[in-house]
């Protein structure tokens, strides 16, 4: 037991499969999860604002782009003073006309409340 207790120690102080919370996480999940869930047409893109307090931004970018792939969606980051701006976008289709980046978007965001995300 003390062997797989140490061995799950490693892994997370190492870093592997670890990720540090940043507390604009919340806030950008529901960002991210509001887009996803409009009628299409109804909303194109939002801006989250976040700030870091001590967080880096190279955990903010990781974040940011889980978040996306999670939904479907694009998202870009712009330095503001004393904070960061998080915008996501949906993505162009760049098929035939018909529903399926509102389905698969749809699909995506169920699929990441079912998984706990």
């Amino acid at each position: 037991m003390n062997k797989l207790l140490n061995q799950q120690l490693d892994e997370v102080l190492t870093g592997s499969g670890f990720r540090a919370h940043l507390k604009c996480e919340g806030a950008l999940r529901v960002g991210a999860g509001t887009l996803c869930r409009a009628a299409p047409g109804e909303i194109t893109a939002t801006t989250v604002v976040c700030d870091l307090q001590g967080a880096d931004l190279d955990s903010l970018k990781s974040l940011v782009q889980e978040i996306a792939d999670e939904y479907g969606l694009e998202a870009s980051i712009q330095q503001q003073p004393g904070s960061y701006s998080v915008r996501y976008t949906c993505p162009r289709p760049t098929n035939v006309p018909g529903d399926t980046v509102q389905t698969n978007r749809a699909n995506r965001s169920l699929l990441a409340r079912l998984l706990g995300h």
